[in-house]
């Protein structure tokens, strides 16, 4: 697969999902699900649902069948300037570059959150309100207290540590308890390593606004699940709402760590609302709401494929020696025999137009080209690709009258030579 073919790819495969997210917000909206676990399982289907575009979905190739065919034309570039690198090449390593450096910025926040354990202080007798509830939810996590943080803030997967403030020993026995609690339910429904993969996932997709919005959606409703939980079995709901209050307090002093902190900024107003809403809904209703909005998000994963397509590697690319291996076995019905190369218009190459242009064309059993219509392609290219294939002649035939789809890609490279 070529740069520009992959770069068209990313850029249809982002539109995908900017139409998805979109439509994925309506369509909760429209559901009204304010279950804290429904709206957990929606927005993660629809971060999975995103994921799996590029598998599921059927990928277009303007080479279907016997009847169509690949042309590549290629033309300097030209302008004031000079010679320019190719925008593909250059877009992609951006692209890679980012997701590297996202990759980095995220190992460096897990060296920090290692040095400040470290430095910790291991709360090795937990006060009272708090010794009962590891085994009460029947979870193990160290405990510190850190001056580094602000807010309380669990990580870890296989040896999960719990980092707390200085002026979490100050709080009240409730509000202790409360926060503690809220920290364990992480480690038990082992939220760190889920959240481990979607900042693996932010990294890859670092460019796009949508996916780190649904990311965003993730972690509230992950956090409001715990927030339901604490309130429905180890906390009062007024003290657990001082909690976090108090908590946020002490966040707004310190630099947030990359962890699963219990209080994130933007989520708290959300998280209280919630919480003094006191939402109860059915089963029967939830899974009601889930099945439909379900329907709906795969109808519009549907229109996004069809509207945005993905294009497989041999769509219109120049035929390497491979591809031309792949186009002998194909054994087109009609075989040219003569040929005119397009010319690639003076006015498209000073503008910088390039792009494929796709014809439809019936070739008659005498071997003339009968019709040629554009199908789609930059206006400026059109007719010169149309004039070229008029001017084609293939052997004749006795089956008639033959249809064929025909693709002529106009390229700008660092070349001084005009080439096919």
């Amino acid at each position: 697969m070529s740069a520009t073919t992959a770069l068209a790819n990313v850029v249809s495969y982002s539109l995908q999902v900017a139409l998805l997210a979109v439509a994925g917000g309506l369509i909760a909206r429209a559901m009204r699900l304010r279950a804290p676990g429904a709206m957990l399982a929606y927005w993660q289907g629809l971060l999975g649902l995103c994921l799996l575009l590029p598998v599921v979905q059927p990928w277009s190739s303007a080479a279907v069948g016997a009847g169509a065919v690949s042309w590549e034309m290629t033309a300097a570039r030209t302008g004031a300037s000079g010679a320019r690198p190719a925008l593909a090449p250059v877009l992609a390593a951006a692209l890679v570059a980012g997701a590297i450096l996202r990759l980095a910025w995220l190992a460096l926040g897990l060296r920090r959150l290692a040095r400040c354990r470290a430095r910790a202080r291991p709360l090795a007798v937990l006060p009272a309100p708090v010794a009962d509830l590891p085994d009460r939810l029947g979870v193990r996590a160290r405990f510190y207290v850190s001056v580094d943080v602000g807010a309380p803030a669990t990580f870890g997967h296989r040896n999960p540590a719990v980092l707390l403030p200085p002026a979490f020993l100050d709080m009240a026995p409730e509000a202790q308890r409360a926060v503690a609690a809220h920290e364990l339910l992480h480690v038990r429904r082992r939220d760190w390593a889920v959240a481990a993969l979607d900042e693996t996932v932010r990294a890859a997709l670092w460019f796009h606004p949508a996916v780190h919005w649904l990311l965003g959606r993730i972690r509230l409703g992950r956090e409001q699940v715990v927030d339901q939980e604490v309130v429905g079995r180890l906390a009062d709901r007024r003290v657990y709402l001082e909690a976090l209050l108090e908590v946020a307090r002490g966040l707004i002093r310190t630099r947030p760590l990359p962890a699963a902190l219990m209080v994130r900024e933007g989520h708290l107003k959300n998280r209280i609302e919630l919480l003094l809403e006191e939402v109860n809904m059915s089963r029967t209703r939830i899974a009601a709401s889930l099945t439909a909005a379900t329907m709906a998000l795969l109808a519009s994963a549907a229109v996004a494929a069809w509207s945005f397509p993905l294009r497989s590697p041999g769509a219109g690319e120049p035929s390497s020696a491979a591809g031309e291996k792949d186009a002998s076995k194909r054994k087109p019905e009609r075989k040219l025999v003569s040929k005119v190369n397009p010319v690639y218009p003076p006015a498209a190459k000073k503008d910088k137009v390039e792009g494929d242009v796709v014809l439809d064309v019936t070739v008659e059993k005498t071997g003339e080209v009968s019709r040629v219509s554009p199908v789609k392609g930059p206006e400026a290219l059109r007719e010169s690709a149309m004039s070229a294939v008029r001017q084609w002649r293939y052997e004749p035939s006795g089956l008639g009258a033959t249809r064929m789809t025909i693709t002529v890609r106009y390229t700008l490279d660092e070349t001084d030579t005009e080439k096919p």
